[in-house]
């Protein structure tokens, strides 16, 4: 046997060896339930309608993980008030057996979408977590609650558009963790609402943001320092 041919089975045997003491990762388990009721059986993926209430609802969810960012992602909610009253709806959704990414990590969450609105002052509101004790519905580390509100004092529009920006915060792990969503909206009687539901785990931290009192600081010291390099300047030429 020559050495090229002892190097190339060493080769093709050290990846195979490498692949089996790295097994692929298992998918999240997800769960559901409304206004906090039963939760339900654990999917890879969620797909329920019913009522409650009210308010008819549809949810479609799903979950990825990767080395870089794992989400509770995708989750689609259609909700419909049948009647002629005000009602509302709390959709809980959590997602356990996340194992990475790992160990410093970034939790972020955001929702778009519209409403029929007939009555100014209705609400949505998205609340993500994540729970390093893989818990359902675990609410240790949250990227705080995220409100969008039809204004009060505007006249009512036929459709409002919910956009909640992204909100991220820092939190660490250590072994497999849960991430979780909690979504309440207000309807009233007739109204009809399609939102798209994001919170995903990011490898690393979010940026630094700057506190406002230091951008002033900034600001204040600029037109300073531009009289200091004007100085500078015109004692070169003298």
């Amino acid at each position: 046997m020559t050495s090229a041919l002892r190097r190339t089975l060493l080769g093709a045997t050290l990846v195979a060896l490498a692949a089996m003491a790295t097994p692929a990762q298992a998918a999240p388990t997800l769960f559901y339930k409304i206004n906090g009721g039963a939760t339900s059986a654990g999917a890879a993926t969620i797909l329920a309608a019913g009522t409650s209430g009210v308010i008819d609802w549809q949810i479609a969810s799903s979950a990825t993980q990767s080395a870089a960012v794992s989400t509770l992602n995708s989750t689609t909610l259609t909700l419909n008030n049948t009647s002629s009253t005000a009602g509302s709806i709390t959709i809980d959704i959590t997602g356990t057996g996340y194992t990475l990414p790992s160990p410093t990590l970034t939790l972020s969450s955001s929702a778009q979408g519209t409403s029929s609105i007939t009555t100014a002052g209705q609400t949505a509101t998205l609340q993500s977590y994540a729970d390093g004790g893989n818990g359902q519905f675990g609410t240790s580390v949250t990227s705080g609650p995220q409100v969008g509100t039809t204004a009060s004092s505007a006249p009512p529009s036929t459709t409002y558009t919910f956009d909640l920006p992204v909100r991220n915060t820092a939190f660490a792990v250590s072994s497999t963790y849960s991430i979780s969503q909690r979504f309440v909206i207000n309807l009233a009687g007739g109204q009809n609402a399609q939102l798209t539901l994001a919170t995903s785990v990011n490898a690393g931290t979010p940026p630094a943001v700057p506190e406002p009192s230091t951008i002033a600081m900034a600001l204040v010291a600029l037109p300073f320092l531009g009289v200091v390099g004007h100085r500078r300047l015109r004692r070169k030429d003298d």
